[in-house]
């Protein structure tokens, strides 16, 4: 992750030469820059707080060490940009059963997600069950089964066909009745052109009252990230997973995405295997561009 930032942000380091940057000068020299983030699906809203950092820094000042300067303002703009929430002290610190709803497009790791996250949640003593409410896909709930039967969680399910709102149902009643900490909610995969699946959600939403939604994306989407967002942002999305960011060389996904939806991010997905799950952390992303 954030390797092509890194060789972008240092091109940009030694494109600057002189003494005093004038505002034009700035300008020629960050188009190059900006060209590069664009490609790696950077979107124009994080590059905009990008360039407005990076002009306070180096516009009209001595540029005797861009590096430092550099590094402050893409510092400034990690701070600005990426929340974190500790999933696990959130669920801790709130009424049980928890119920945690899972919502994305089609193809984003959603059901993997939710795999790991269970696993998780069991190597910190707390209990989980999974809601099957994805009845729409053909062999949703087989895969869902194959997953937590690995992990050691189990599943509540009813036929294809069956409402989804009912399998979450009778999934938080058979939570309360075993005194189980966490509600696992699959849903559907979106996409675009299925109205009656967006709708679901809302319905969903509206009876079961998750109190925890969190977005999957995967991070290598690209240019598509802002717009299957936008499909979310009136489902008071709590947080986010990003998957697939070990694939992420560019890093776009992981400052675009908390940015536009004004969302921390629970987790960075890292891997196949159960325990890929990482909490991301400020420090450790900023060490990978500098």
């Amino acid at each position: 992750m954030f390797k092509i930032f890194k060789n972008a942000a240092k091109s940009f380091a030694r494109k600057i030469t002189d003494i005093k940057l004038t505002e034009s000068e700035f300008d020629d020299v960050f188009f190059e820059l900006e060209v590069e983030l664009i490609s790696q699906n950077y979107t124009p809203e994080i590059i905009d707080v990008l360039r407005e950092e990076l002009r306070l820094e180096l516009v009209n000042k001595s540029t005797k060490h861009p590096e430092k300067e550099i590094k402050k303002a893409i510092t400034n703009v990690f701070n600005k940009t990426v929340t974190v929430k500790e999933l696990s002290k959130e669920i801790q610190n709130s009424h049980k059963p928890v119920k945690i709803l899972f919502i994305g497009f089609n193809g984003v790791g959603k059901t993997t997600t939710i795999a790991k996250i269970a696993y998780l949640l069991k190597k910190q003593k707390m209990t989980s069950v999974i809601s099957a409410s994805d009845t729409f896909r053909s062999a949703s709930v087989e895969q869902l089964q194959f997953h937590a039967d690995k992990v050691g969680v189990k599943v509540i399910n009813q036929k294809y066909g069956a409402d989804p709102v009912a399998v979450a149902f009778d999934s938080v009643k058979h939570a309360e009745s075993k005194n189980i900490d966490t509600v696992l909610i699959d849903t559907a995969g979106r996409s675009y052109d299925n109205i009656n699946l967006m709708n679901e959600l809302t319905k969903m939403k509206r009876v079961i009252k998750p109190d925890i939604t969190i977005l999957v994306l995967d991070s290598l989407t690209g240019s598509d990230l802002i717009n299957q967002i936008s499909k979310f942002g009136d489902l008071g999305i709590t947080g986010l997973v990003l998957t697939k960011t070990d694939s992420d060389v560019g890093g776009g996904a992981v400052l675009s995405a908390p940015y536009a939806l004004k969302t921390p991010i629970y987790y960075l997905g890292t891997g196949q295997n159960y325990e890929d799950l990482k909490i991301p952390k400020i420090e450790e992303l900023l060490k990978e561009i500098f």
